[in-house]
């Protein structure tokens, strides 16, 4: 049997990992994992359809969900996969479909259903905690790389508004008005000090201080409107890249946000927040997700050794107090700084947002991507490069030079395409002599 990509319909899933040193795929013959540098495939099994096949850093792990083609990988079970040993190590089962998978390395986070949340411990897999939310179709939600835990996900509670909860100590952190309609894209940066947000509209994207919720940079994506599908940081946190329908990629400065992000802006009002927690828990699948009745509960946790049974009949309501701002601090021009001190509230965004000072051109438009960020290594070298995984098959890398901005050149396109017998072979027999692919030297 074939794997991985014979046409790009077969392509159910793919994203980078916490790092962006490679990008995992679903398809419907089973997955694969690619370093990114240099391009190239270092694993890959058929195992029927995977719909979500998350990766925890450069381990062996893998957070597998079924894509529904056969009962051992049912869109119900999240698998957690060792690819060393080609086997399930712990099996969780739900009611309905799980829509959504996100990990680092103390927590494991699982997206059920459109108004659930569950929380496992990654070292055990107890369920710690289950958060009833509401309605979230697209089941978005974002998991710092870092280990303190921070979880982002839309509150429902008004159109744009965020929570952001503590998945290590299980409690709320903030809640806070990000935008006027409902948010498409979230992304940490990897020191969790920083949340950037987009909306429906797409114009607009907004950085905040995290937990504070402080806003302390916008930056505008266009004047007409568009679907967002990534937004991403590098590594200092100095750049920040989105990604949407259009087909370009906007690279935004991000110089004096950070130092912003631990100063003191605004005036912080205490609220009140309530969350409803269940006693019992995983995100991002690119190409949509299922949909599923709003009662789901796991029934139980097959995991090695033993069994755990999820128990959601006994449902509390906690209420904890978090902050909001009532001011904040953008990072915009001095001239849109004045004007929109003048226009009504409806038209201030208007002129909110910084411009890119760079920006790629993917060739194609209206495909979903992931991208991300490297670089610079250096102040001496002041070259980043840019990875963009595509839905239709393709992986392009593209640097940029800081010091010019401007159009992102193109290195190297890659097709995230069949591997032929003797390239399955040749990965099997690398593994059989202890050649252990990139991607596994973490474990």
């Amino acid at each position: 049997m074939k794997s991985s990509i014979s046409s790009p319909s077969d392509l159910l899933f793919l994203n980078f990992n916490q790092d962006a040193s490679c990008i995992s795929v679903g398809t419907r013959q089973g997955f694969g994992i690619y370093n990114c540098e240099p391009f190239s495939k270092c694993f890959q099994e058929d195992i029927g359809g995977i719909g979500i096949a998350e990766m925890l850093y450069c381990t062996s792990l893998v957070a597998l969900v079924g894509a529904g083609d056969q009962p051992a990988f049912s869109p119900r079970r999240l698998r957690v996969w060792n690819t060393k040993t080609g086997a399930a190590i712990c099996d969780l089962n739900f009611v309905t479909a799980v829509l959504a998978v996100r990990m680092n390395r103390q927590r494991y986070i699982a997206r059920v259903l459109e108004r659930k949340i569950y929380i496992f411990d990654i070292s055990t897999m107890k369920i710690l905690e289950t958060l009833d939310t509401s309605p979230n179709p697209k089941a978005l939600c974002v998991l710092s790389p870092h280990d303190n835990g921070h979880l982002a996900f839309p509150s429902g509670a008004m159109p744009g508004e965020i929570v952001l909860y503590d998945a290590n100590n299980l409690g709320v952190l903030n809640a806070f008005q990000a935008h006027r309609m409902a948010p498409v894209a979230m992304a940490f940066n990897i020191q969790s000090t920083l949340l950037a947000t987009a909306s429906e509209s797409g114009t607009l994207i907004r950085v905040f201080a995290v937990p504070s919720g402080t806003k302390v940079a916008a930056f505008r994506r266009g004047s007409y409107g568009a679907q967002v599908y990534c937004l991403a940081f590098n590594e200092s946190s100095t750049i920040l890249c989105a990604s949407s329908d259009t087909g370009t990629i906007h690279f935004f400065s991000l110089t004096g946000a950070e130092s912003s992000a631990t100063g003191s802006f605004g005036h912080f009002t205490p609220i009140t927040f309530t969350l409803a927690v269940a006693g019992s828990t995983f995100g991002s699948t690119v190409f949509g997700s299922a949909a599923a009745p709003s009662n789901a509960v796991p029934t139980t946790v097959d995991s090695s050794p033993g069994k755990l049974s999820a128990n959601a009949a006994n449902v509390s309501t906690t209420t904890r107090t978090t902050r909001s701002t009532s001011s904040a601090v953008s990072n915009f021009d001095d001239v849109a700084g004045v004007m929109s001190a003048y226009l009504p509230s409806s038209f201030s965004g208007i002129a909110e947002g910084t411009r890119d000072f760079a920006y790629a051109r993917l060739r194609s438009t209206g495909v979903p991507n992931q991208c991300a960020i490297h670089g610079p290594r250096d102040n001496d070298n002041p070259i980043v490069q840019l990875y963009v995984a595509t839905a239709d098959g393709y992986f392009y890398e593209y640097s940029l030079n800081l010091t010019i901005g401007g159009k992102c050149k193109l290195e190297r396109e890659n097709v995230i395409r069949d591997s032929t017998s003797e390239e399955i072979e040749a990965i099997y027999m690398s593994k059989q002599r202890g050649c252990i692919p990139k991607h596994e030297l973490a474990n």
